[in-house]
């Protein structure tokens, strides 16, 4: 069964939890007739409790199978629901996916050249970028090396900015790490945290 990658701005409402960075640091959602995501609502929480959640289910563990799920279950009274999505991806590959009502953490290996962790957050009103960039620089240890217009993997430009960071992971693999806060030619609003690295 395939999978498709194609741009937010032209996902169905459905796709749009299924949020990725490609190689180039572009926006695309996952498409898949396996299986279905429901569109996140409006999240009141804040953007601190949200970088936290990046941190424990991205940054501080090595992106892998079932990578997240710790930091899932110590936030219980988020409301995750796991998504069985393994049956959309190609065989021998591994896609795992939680998603609250609000929020949704996504991680993969196998299913394309870059293994990745995400977490997207829709937002009521336009995220500032400045106190995330912060945060994830504190997170990190280092400043963004690259910010440029947010852009789907089509190229089309979206409303807002992406910032990246090159750092070194548990094992000391490089990885990006991305932040890009944005507004989709829907209107939606959105925060999306991700890291990629090379697959081993």
């Amino acid at each position: 069964m395939a999978l498709m990658m194609v741009s937010p701005a032209f996902a169905s409402p459905r796709a749009v939890a299924g949020a990725w960075f490609d190689a180039g640091g572009s926006e695309v959602s996952l498409s898949s007739k396996a299986f279905d995501y429901v569109r996140l609502v409006p999240s009141v929480r804040d953007t601190a409790a949200i970088v936290s959640l990046f941190k424990d289910a991205c940054v501080r563990v090595p992106v892998g199978t079932d990578s997240a799920r710790s930091a899932i279950d110590a936030r219980a009274d988020w409301g995750f629901q796991f998504l069985d999505v393994d049956a959309g991806v190609p065989s021998g590959a591994r896609l795992d996916g939680w998603q609250a009502k609000d929020v949704s953490v996504t991680s993969q290996v196998e299913a394309w050249p870059l293994a990745e962790c995400n977490v997207l957050v829709n937002t009521a009103a336009a995220t500032d970028i400045a106190p995330i960039v912060d945060m994830v620089s504190a997170l990190v240890g280092t400043k963004p090396d690259k910010t440029y217009r947010t852009r789907s993997a089509d190229g089309r430009r979206l409303d807002g900015q992406t910032m990246r960071w090159s750092a070194a992971g548990p094992a000391g693999e490089t990885r990006h790490i991305y932040a890009s806060a944005y507004t989709d030619m829907n209107g939606a609003k959105a925060l999306h945290l991700g890291l990629t690295e090379a697959r081993h």
